[in-house]
């Protein structure tokens, strides 16, 4: 009986130290670089490429997704053309349409989405996550301005639907972090 206790405790620590061993040296790197670097690099061939075309760029690299490489939000300043994201080894385009939206973009890393302002006089910000490496409208805040009594009033809705203002302000509240563009020198 003392030798087979003997026996599996031998194998128990030699579990233990492989386990200890694979924590201690195991790094999601390959060859020294991370997929982070690896994106951020990737992303400025893109950055540089649209500098040549385009002359001012602005991007914003924020990991809407939180899987630890973040995607990259290009703008020129003003409108939110695209969002890239990279996987696989390869940056892709995540977003269906060339226009995004305008003016401010916030995040809400509890939710892991962007909320980014339709443009114009809409009082209108819509709602994007990247899943499975793309683009997804989620949903939309929607201040609505309609006339009634003969003076405008204002109709909050969340996705289409109907709320009070309390409502409507604490579910904007969720997406606290404006994100903040800087300009492309390459």
């Amino acid at each position: 009986m003392k030798r087979i206790m003997n026996y599996v405790a031998k194998i128990i620590s030699i579990g233990m130290i492989i386990t200890i061993s694979l924590n201690v040296f195991y790094t999601p790197e390959v060859n020294g670089v991370t997929q982070k670097q690896k994106a951020k690099k990737a992303y400025e061939k893109i950055l540089n490429n649209k500098q040549k075309k385009e002359g001012d760029v602005w991007y914003a690299l924020v990991d809407v997704d939180r899987n630890g490489v973040p995607e990259m939000i290009n703008t020129n300043g003003y409108v939110v053309w695209n969002i890239y994201t990279y996987r696989k080894g390869k940056v892709k385009k995540a977003s269906n349409s060339i226009y995004i939206g305008e003016g401010d973009v916030s995040y809400s890393k509890a939710k892991k989405q962007l909320m980014i302002y339709a443009g114009g006089t809409t009082n209108c910000y819509y709602i994007w996550a990247v899943r499975k490496g793309r683009v997804r409208n989620v949903g939309s805040f929607y201040a609505k301005k309609i006339w009634k009594n003969n003076k405008f009033t204002l109709r909050y809705l969340i996705n289409g639907k109907k709320v009070s203002h309390k409502k409507f302000t604490k579910a904007m509240k969720k997406y606290t972090k404006v994100i903040k563009f800087k300009q492309w020198k390459s």
